[in-house]
């Protein structure tokens, strides 16, 4: 239906008659336009290659587009016969500075501000006044495309700044120019330490969210140049970005290259990695990992004298311990993590205690207790206006709500929790507050509702790669489909809770259901499956 799609497809059956767009090479038509940004050229280019080569075959050869797209129609001008020769037409009529900041905008993913195009762009010819000229000099010749004004956009720009990025067919070729020029190392350096800073300064995750592949490409350089320092430095400053922006599995990727490498850390830079790496395991139920992760951050921080990670290992030791059912264990651990944070008079770290402690007095049916807790914590929350802190309460206000049944309070603090965590973008914050919505429409009948709700907070952990909220979203359906009559469906929503169960780790796994109230509902198929799979079952039509 694009533009670019359907002029692929005339030049491919002009060439070949039969061509018809089906199911088995649609997405590799797809790739084709995507990847070549639309550019009626080198669509053209690449359809020519069609005479000798599938539409799969040429997606899979556009890495090396400027081999590739060569030869075309006679009509062309020479300068237009190949890919590679347009865009060197283009490319020769530049000045000096203007190819210098061409070449090394090339060093950005996924676009920058005009602060990053300075910090990056300047030095070496490029004085830090020319930059701004030569970018929209840039824009001008269409080499450059400008995005338009935004909410806090990342790179350093803040609110309202304009985006730039370059199409990837233009940014390969400019890629090779930084390479052949020599400048490409000092360029990657000066890339990886204006991101160093922006992970270190961002007032908020919207400042990260538009570079999330400059983010991870200055993390890499700091690692590949065995800058460790630097690069602990901004993996923690990231750890709050990874777990609320759903990037779980990325975050703990990066933590482990940068562990594997503990002898050439100082102590102080190791405890707040194990912490953050910790706290990410946690969310993915690796229980285990998570704990000799606190623990080792423990050690350290008392070590050396960090209170403030003292209380954040211990505070962490307690979650992992309720996640196993180890309720005593977790008590004594909240009340430890909430002492440190009062000595050091830390009203987040102590609103956070409390919220917690009022959870644990909730699963003990200690309800008075726990409302107590829970309300301390949120008139602390409000007086810091910490809305992400203020919308952890309210979940956990919802949740206990639910456990004394009372089911209108429970919809109500749930939707204004909900409301916060998308306002905030808070990955696992929303299907925490969805996962309250469904136990509270289960209460009162409303199947569809449970079922929709169960469904979005299922999809979004797996995508972010949230697990340990998974058995507890896949009891509620198995609930649910009960109480509506449907056994079949129950009972496949029971096993993939069991099995999430026991791949997870999780509390309460229990032995499996027998086999033989399975067989025929599909039970048995969640016996070789990851967490991700197995939701991916569980949702199936």
């Amino acid at each position: 239906a694009s533009a670019a799609g359907s002029l692929f497809l005339r030049r491919v059956q002009a060439i070949q008659n039969e061509f018809t767009l089906t199911e088995a090479n649609a997405a590799a038509v797809a790739d084709i336009c995507r990847r070549l940004d639309g550019i009626p050229l080198a669509l053209e280019l690449a359809a020519a290659r069609a005479r000798a080569l599938s539409p799969q075959q040429i997606a899979q050869r556009l890495d090396q587009r400027f081999r590739l797209l060569t030869g075309g129609s006679r009509d062309l001008l020479p300068h237009q016969q190949t890919l590679r020769a347009l865009i060197d037409w283009s490319y020769d009529l530049l000045g000096d500075v203007d190819r210098a900041l061409l070449r090394r905008l090339a060093a950005f993913s996924g676009g920058w501000t005009l602060e990053a195009a300075e910090s990056v762009g300047a030095g070496d010819g490029v004085e830090d006044w020319d930059v701004m000229d030569s970018l929209l000099s840039l824009v001008d010749k269409s080499l450059i495309v400008a995005d338009g004004e935004g909410g806090d956009s990342g790179s350093g720009g803040g609110v309202g700044s304009m985006r730039y990025r370059m199409l990837e067919t233009i940014r390969q070729y400019a890629r090779e120019k930084l390479d052949e020029s020599g400048e490409a190392e000092a360029t990657a350096e000066r890339h990886a330490q204006f991101f160093r800073r922006v992970a270190a300064e961002a007032t908020g995750l919207d400042a990260l969210d538009a570079d999330g592949a400059n983010l991870r490409a200055a993390l890499d350089w700091h690692i590949a140049n065995r800058q460790l320092d630097g690069a602990a430095a901004m993996a923690v400053s990231l750890k709050e970005f990874w777990w609320k922006r759903g990037r779980v599995g990325e975050g703990r990727s990066v933590l482990a290259q940068l562990l594997e490498r503990g002898g050439e850390l100082r102590n102080e830079t190791r405890a707040s990695l194990l912490g953050a790496a910790g706290w990410l395991a946690h969310l993915q139920a690796d229980y285990a990992v998570a704990n000799d992760c606190q623990l080792g951050s423990l050690d350290l921080c008392r070590a050396f004298g960090d209170a403030a990670g003292e209380a954040d290992a211990l505070n962490n030791l307690a979650l992992s311990a309720l996640a196993q059912g180890r309720t005593d264990e977790a008590a004594a651990l909240f009340e430890e993590s909430l002492a440190v944070a009062e000595r050091l008079g830390d009203d987040a770290k102590r609103a956070a205690r409390l919220s917690n402690l009022g959870m644990l007095a909730a699963e003990g049916g200690c309800y008075d207790e726990a409302r107590a807790r829970l309300s301390e914590a949120r008139a602390l929350y409000e007086r810091l206006s910490d809305r992400a802190g203020a919308a952890a309460c309210l979940c956990n206000l919802a949740d206990l709500a639910l456990r004394r049944a009372e089911w209108p309070e429970a919809e109500a603090l749930s939707r204004e929790s909900l409301h916060l965590f998308r306002d905030l973008n808070d990955a696992p914050g929303i299907a925490f507050s969805l996962s309250n919505l469904a136990e509270a429409a289960l209460n009162t009948g409303d199947h569809a509702a449970v079922e929709a709700r169960t469904r979005e907070a299922l999809t979004l952990c797996a995508a972010a790669g949230i697990r340990f909220l998974l058995p507890g979203l896949a009891d509620l359906r198995a609930r649910a489909f009960a109480a509506a009559g449907d056994a079949d469906r129950s009972a496949e929503a029971r096993a993939a809770a069991d099995r999430l169960r026991e791949t997870l780790n999780a509390p309460g796994a229990g032995p499996a259901a027998p086999r033989g109230s399975l067989e025929g509902s599909g039970g048995t198929r969640f016996a070789t499956l990851t967490p991700e799979q197995v939701v991916a079952e569980l949702l199936s039509p």
